[in-house]
């Protein structure tokens, strides 16, 4: 392992990129090269493979942005114009008498006329990203990886669709962006070279630094919880879609809806009014949990902590009580790695003991509150601990809550 990243990253920091950095622009839905850039702060490289990892999810980006630059670039073809001069027998545009007179000889005719003869070059690179991008994907559908955000799905479609302008364009060379290319031929090489270069970091750094796109582990630890949620749905039976910002995990009669830093779908509202203030500053107030699932009045609620310091984790297991209340729910769920190097001396005692027991047990805990048999979950979730060990636990976790 230690081959792939900083030598100054943790085993867990390493063990948590290795399985999920590669969905990290799956989660973020990056599709085009404004999404990208949000990414870019100093950071630590991670090494290469990683680096493919996960720039081989930028294809969707790259078709995207290939996409929209066609539909500008057929759009150019019809309107864009300027003078050149042309030679016929017959007179098309206005006579250019200079080169008339040194040509008359011949039997022909100087003339100006309108063509869109500057951008033929550009069509011609155009060309040749269609072909390319047309064989990437065609490569990567016939992968064999662990497609859970659908991401196989997205690129069929964006295949079919270029694949009808094929035989549109002039097939070229790719190059790179040159100073007076059209600007949707510099959007689309932009992509494409994003596509096979870009380079990923780890903040914050652990060494040498530089401007990358960068990951952010506490994120990843998200998508770690998330990733183990829809392959324990995925492994009896329900169907996972992704539609207009939510994502429906379905099996027969059965629907999950799951968000993420939203509120629960049909949860109530616990704030009524903020002074004299408008409707909208109560949306604004409303907890976001990170990854809540709902059906019907069915609701559960995951606050992932990627931190080992037994304060952060009393703040979480207090955050989770407050949205259990907040959105009337039947159970909360804490998700952890562990408490390393507790302070005996610092007042969270409380939550020492709890995560010992929660070790105790199997990583899992429960707490019985007062309220209509509602529940505090802690599950610790490490991320150095095998996949399939990782899985057992949300099973075990979704048998508790009666989801499966």
């Amino acid at each position: 392992m230690s081959a792939l990243l900083g030598d100054g990253l943790k085993p867990r920091d390493r063990a948590l990129i290795e399985k999920v950095a590669k969905y990290y622009l799956d989660y973020y839905r990056i599709i085009t090269l404004r999404d990208l850039r949000t990414l870019l702060k100093t950071s630590e490289r991670v090494k290469d493979e990683i680096n493919r990892q996960i720039r081989s999810k930028l294809l969707p980006l790259t078709l995207n942005e290939l996409l929209d630059s066609i539909e500008h670039a057929e759009r150019d073809r019809l309107v864009y114009r300027e003078y050149a001069v042309d030679f016929d027998e017959n007179i098309n545009g206005a006579l250019h008498v200079p080169l008339t007179v040194a040509v008359c000889s011949t039997g022909l005719y100087a003339y100006i006329t309108t063509k869109n003869t500057a951008l033929a070059p550009a069509y011609s690179v155009l060309g040749a990203l269609i072909n390319e991008m047309q064989i990437e994907s065609q490569k990567f559908i016939e992968q064999d990886f662990d497609d859970i955000f659908e991401i196989r799905q997205q690129i069929i479609k964006m295949k079919e669709m270029l694949e009808a302008h094929l035989d549109e364009f002039p097939v070229g060379e790719i190059r790179r962006p040159r100073r007076y290319d059209p600007p949707w031929l510099v959007k689309a090489l932009q992509a494409y070279y994003a596509y096979r270069e870009a380079a990923f970091g780890i903040k914050p750094g652990t060494g040498k630094e530089e401007e990358l796109y960068t990951i952010i582990k506490w994120k990843l630890y998200e998508i770690l919880t998330f990733y183990l949620v829809l392959k324990t749905l995925s492994s009896h039976g329900y169907r996972v879609e992704f539609k207009a910002g939510k994502i429906e995990a379905a099996r027969g009669s059965d629907r999950y809806v799951l968000l993420f830093n939203m509120p629960p779908e049909g949860s109530t509202e616990i704030v009524k009014k903020v002074d004299e203030l408008g409707d909208e500053i109560i949306e604004s107030v409303k907890g976001k949990p990170d990854i809540s699932m709902s059906k019907n009045e069915k609701m559960v609620v995951f606050e992932c902590k990627y931190s080992t310091s037994q304060s952060y984790i009393t703040a979480g297991r207090f955050k989770v009580l407050a949205y259990i209340y907040e959105f009337g729910l039947e159970s909360g769920v804490l998700v952890f790695p562990g408490i390393e190097n507790p302070n005996q001396e610092v007042d969270d005692e409380g939550t020492i003991r709890l995560a010992e027991e929660t070790k105790n047990r199997g990583n899992i805990l429960d707490l019985d509150l007062r309220d209509d048999g509602r529940k505090l979950y802690l599950l610790i979730l490490d991320p150095v601990d095998d996949t399939e060990k990782l899985q057992d636990l949300i099973e075990r976790l979704f048998l508790s809550l009666k989801i499966i």
